[in-house]
């Protein structure tokens, strides 16, 4: 994917329902901006999963400055809380193939990302 199309990209995935979701929980006497960054470590996910599910395993995720060791841990965490959470209280399995944190915490600026 090409520096442009990506960017493009990004845009519309900022736009897009997920996102627009995720800035709920924000709240609005912070004044934080949310932009692409600060989804892409899983620390706002984490936290936001964390007031979803408040009764579940509780790790504090930490902000990543550049360290892919801490982002894929961080990712991981997410994904493990997502699925014991469909599994624990909706009583149901996840089906579909959940997002490849080795590959998002490595190279958090590709398209993949988007996708997963």
């Amino acid at each position: 994917m090409e520096s442009g199309d990506f960017l493009s990209s990004v845009d519309q995935f900022m736009l897009s329902p997920l996102v627009t979701w995720v800035k709920t929980f924000i709240p609005a006497d912070e004044g934080i901006h949310l932009d692409f960054s600060d989804l892409l470590d899983g620390v706002i996910l984490n936290k936001i999963m964390a007031q979803i599910n408040p009764s579940a395993a509780t790790q504090c995720p930490n902000k990543v400055c550049r360290d892919p060791g801490q982002r894929i841990q961080n990712l991981n965490f997410l994904v493990q809380q997502i699925r014991s959470y469909y599994l624990d209280n909706l009583r149901q399995l996840i089906m579909i193939p959940l997002p490849d944190v080795l590959l998002l915490g490595r190279t958090p600026y590709c398209g993949r990302f988007l996708k997963d």
